[in-house]
């Protein structure tokens, strides 16, 4: 709990909510305070519906009152990234395109991912800010919404391109929210504005009502205060979906269920020449307490050979992939729309994707097949890098 007696995790909200301390409206109008308070700053949100929450808040409470209780989820107020679809809000991307699109943008329909998280119960506060059309450079960065600051230090950037969501899980602006991450768009905020965020192997969450920024490899994911309340995202988000064909068919998963199990036995592998490679002082001190702390609750630390991270992995390739990828999702669009609706490193991507010999997409994309495969060959004897 904060100083002030308000839930800082899932876990201490849904206690106070099933002990009557407050009620789901309550609780959401908090966070709706708080995004009153701190947007001016923060700049976390792109858009906001305070009636669509506060209708969806007495609709949790009147089924608490009656006995049904949907779970961990149950009345807790989180935002989503504006890349996916959120029934009546529109879904710009970030980008000036789809926004001068109006009312064409709003989705009847939430995407899959959002779905399930409303059936848990969730109550969305409104849609964060990103960088436009998830594009790279610095985090945070958004020409046409305005650029996204770190609540921590408003000087230095939130990591991107799922800016708006770290900032306003960090600010306490709400109890989680989504991101999409195919190069780092979900752990780089999370890192930056020190959360919790966790891309979850791709197909797990299903990527129906999702701009396909990059569709082979990129993915939704959580973003949260802490481990235990991006477990309980994931539980949520997680799922087969029959409309998306890259979805996993897997059973139905806990994911905070072992959280408590502790990790004696667990293998842990340091990569040589890697882990370590290229670090600051005060990251590679960092590590080594984190490596220490981990031995000193039972885990084996072992150093591993992996010429695929030390030698052969280049993201540089990678982001080859994501901007084939997200040139020919844009396309048509890009080529009618004024160019002044993009900003310049939308032009850079797009350019850059043009600009590559024919056929190297295909090379790329056979190529990380093989990489999928030698990863998975590290864990032979390791459980996690």
């Amino acid at each position: 709990m904060s100083a002030e007696g308000w839930p800082t995790s899932i876990a201490d909200a849904g206690a106070g909510l099933r002990s009557g301390a407050f009620s789901v409206d309550t609780l959401t109008r908090h966070f709706q305070n708080g995004i009153h308070r701190l947007q001016p700053q923060l700049n976390a949100l792109i858009a906001v519906d305070e009636e669509l929450a506060i209708a969806a808040a007495a609709a949790l409470d009147a089924e608490l009152k009656n006995g049904i209780d949907r779970g961990a989820l149950h009345g807790i107020p989180i935002v989503v990234k504006d890349d996916t679809d959120v029934a009546g809000y529109p879904t710009t991307v970030g980008s000036a395109l789809y926004a001068a699109q109006g009312a064409a943008r709003i989705p009847e329909r939430d995407a899959a991912a959002v779905a399930r998280l409303k059936a848990a119960g969730s109550v969305i506060l409104g849609k964060a800010n990103m960088n436009e059309f998830a594009a790279g450079g610095k985090g945070g960065f958004n020409p046409h919404f305005g650029n996204t600051r770190n609540p921590w230090s408003l000087r230095h950037d939130p990591g991107g391109s799922s800016s708006g969501t770290g900032a306003a899980v960090a600010a306490r602006l709400c109890l989680g929210g989504t991101g999409t991450d195919a190069g780092g768009s979900v752990r780089g905020p999370a890192s930056r504005c020190g959360v919790v965020g966790i891309r979850p192997t791709y197909g797990r969450v299903s990527s129906r009502g999702i701009f396909p920024r990059c569709r082979s490899f990129g993915t939704a994911g959580p973003i949260a205060g802490r481990v235990a309340d991006a477990a309980a995202l994931l539980t949520a988000m997680a799922g087969h979906d029959p409309g998306d064909p890259n979805a996993l068919d897997l059973p139905h998963e806990d994911f905070a269920r072992d959280l408590h199990r502790g990790i004696d036995g667990l293998r842990l592998g340091l990569v040589d020449g890697f882990s370590f490679a290229g670090l600051d002082p005060e990251v590679a001190e960092a590590i080594s307490g984190a490596v220490a702390a981990f031995e000193s609750l039972g885990a084996q630390v072992r150093s591993v050979g992996a010429p695929l991270l030390s030698r052969t992995l280049d993201a540089a390739r990678l982001a080859e992939i994501i901007f084939h990828e997200f040139a020919e999702a844009i396309a048509d669009e890009y080529d009618r729309a004024d160019p002044s609706l993009f900003g310049e490193i939308v032009h850079r991507d797009i350019a850059r994707a043009r600009e590559a010999v024919p056929g190297r997409y295909g090379r790329l994309v056979a190529e990380r097949r093989q990489h999928r495969r030698a990863a998975a060959d590290l864990f032979a004897d390791v459980d996690c890098l």
